[in-house]
């Protein structure tokens, strides 16, 4: 998280909706995990054209 609030836009967040916040950086953080995983089982994937 602490990645995130030295982005402005997650800064503006921050400031503008303290409250709301904490859960969407939350989400950002579950998203980029799944976006990790899909990542993986893609490298792990005969690419070939046998």
């Amino acid at each position: 998280m602490e990645s995130l609030t030295r982005e402005v836009r997650f800064a503006s967040v921050m400031k503008q909706y303290p409250t709301e916040a904490a859960d969407l950086f939350q989400a950002c953080e579950d998203m980029a995990k799944k976006r990790y995983q899909s990542y993986v089982r893609m490298t792990k994937m005969d690419w070939s054209n046998e």
